[in-house]
């Protein structure tokens, strides 16, 4: 989905051939005063007209405008180690941004308006080391995960925490 969004946008992207688990990165293409930059993602999530990325090898996540082109750090999941992938998916919902824990202690939730974090704790996820969930979806105000290690798929009302 973010690889057909982004060409629409004028903004490149291929699939790098890395496979990680049953997910594959793929390379974002920026081109912006005369330099190229390609950076490693997995997921985006649109937002009015910026796409959100989450990078490949580290807790790290950035914005691209679509109109400008420009590339934004916007920040790292609190909380967790820097140096880790820590997220499967990201999910744009009204004005927040999902994150889906992969490698992660918790389903995190970042406004894009405030730059604000909400953090939910999931019962018992502390058991399950790595690859926790590796897709969610919403639908009608309620978040599925969908369990990699962990054993079910887990519902979350999001108007209870958003």
């Amino acid at each position: 989905m973010c690889m057909e969004a982004l060409k629409e946008d004028k903004i490149g992207s291929e699939p790098s051939g890395r496979l990680i688990g049953v997910r594959v990165a793929f390379n974002v293409y920026i081109k912006s005063g005369g330099y190229f930059m390609i950076l490693r993602a997995e997921s985006c999530a649109r937002i009015d007209s910026k796409y959100y990325f989450m990078a490949v090898d580290i807790n790290v996540f950035y914005s691209v405008n679509i109109d400008t082109h420009e590339l934004l750090y916007e920040g790292n999941i609190p909380n967790e180690d820097v140096d880790m992938y820590r997220g499967a998916k990201i999910i744009g919902y009204h004005r927040d941004l999902v994150f889906i824990p992969l490698n992660s202690k918790y389903v995190s939730i970042y406004n894009v308006d405030i730059k604000e974090w909400k953090q939910i704790e999931v019962q018992n996820l502390e058991t399950f080391e790595n690859d926790k969930f590796f897709s969610a979806y919403i639908y009608k105000d309620k978040l599925f995960l969908i369990g990699a290690s962990y054993p079910a798929i887990m519902i979350l009302n999001l108007k209870d925490y958003i």
